[in-house]
């Protein structure tokens, strides 16, 4: 009764606080699109897509409501908890004796289709278990998908170069000058590498020339009278400065791919994997498609421990 109580209390105060601040973080947006001449929305979008693109902030993006619910959740977990520890003095006697796992429990886990390394691996242990891949396709004939990591940023120029010979699906760039916040795209070879490579470096400066301008304006709209108009301000000059690096660095055809997909026989994978210019070669599994990998290339100024930043890349 205590505890139902004490939910009625605070849950509606908590939950009124925080749809306070939802409003009015969205009346504060509202406000800046309206007073800044020449903002897309798109850039909005942009923006949202990079500090929100994955785990809890783009759930609660997409469902603002959920917030409401988490709160209540933490007092319901915290009630739960009270009681577990209470039954657990209780069932303590019992639980002496645990049923062991099958022996062969483990081994019936498959492999998870993913090429490249996830948040908290390490780069070490990644090269070592791409050299097991390699290792494992053998002398198969048919063609396999691979993920070749270069050792550098390499230009459009040097990435045809590097990659001639080769079925070449999709390559990744990152116009690491930019800073941290710098876009990890992935670019779909659709015709050939050289034109296609092109159209992106082209198409790309284009949209980060229009944001950099669009949040020097956004900026430029903020009247600093508060901590959070501070940070408003903030980020939207990181961001303007970010994307004006692109645009730059874009346009001059600079040295941002990172990464490629090929298909090709292990034969020729092993010859790839050899030049110097790349880091790793990792291989799918036999008849896996790019559409059913999940691919996470690894950035080549990682060393260490692969960060959250390395999470994948977005969209252009």
């Amino acid at each position: 009764m205590r505890l139902r109580d004490l939910d009625d209390t605070i849950v509606p105060r908590a939950a009124a606080k925080l749809g306070a601040l939802a409003r009015g973080l969205a009346v504060r947006r509202d406000r800046v699109v309206q007073g800044a001449r020449g903002v897309d929305l798109r850039d909005l979008r942009a923006l949202d897509e990079r500090y929100a693109r994955s785990g809890p902030l783009a759930v609660l993006r997409e469902l603002p409501q959920l917030g409401f619910v988490l709160i209540g959740v933490v007092f319901l977990a915290g009630a739960g908890l009270a009681v577990s520890q209470e039954n657990a003095r209780e069932r303590r006697a019992d639980q002496n004796a645990v049923a062991p796992l099958p022996s062969d429990a483990t081994s019936s886990t498959p492999s998870s289709p993913t090429l490249g390394p996830v948040p908290g691996d390490s780069v070490e242990q990644y090269r070592r278990q791409a050299e097991a891949s390699l290792t494992a396709a053998g002398q198969a004939q048919e063609p396999r998908v691979a993920l070749v990591s270069f050792a550098s940023y390499r230009t459009p120029t040097d990435a045809v170069a590097m990659l001639r010979g080769f079925t070449v699906q999709r390559v990744y760039l990152r116009a690491a000058k930019a800073g941290p916040e710098a876009a990890q795209l992935p670019v779909n070879v659709e015709t050939d590498l050289p034109a296609d490579l092109g159209m992106a470096y082209a198409r790309i400066a284009q949209e980060r020339l229009r944001e950099h301008k669009s949040f020097k304006t956004l900026a430029a709209s903020v009247t600093v009278a508060t901590k959070s108009d501070r940070e408003f301000k903030r980020q939207y000059l990181t961001f303007a400065t970010t994307t004006g690096v692109e645009a730059r660095e874009y346009n001059n055809r600079c040295a941002c791919v990172y990464a490629a997909v090929v298909s090709a026989t292990p034969a020729l994978l092993r010859s790839l994997r050899a030049r110097p210019q790349v880091r790793a070669v990792e291989v799918a599994g036999a008849g896996l498609r790019l559409s059913r990998v999940r691919v996470l290339p690894l950035l080549p100024d990682v060393t260490g421990v692969v960060p959250a930043q390395q999470a994948g890349p977005g969209q252009p």
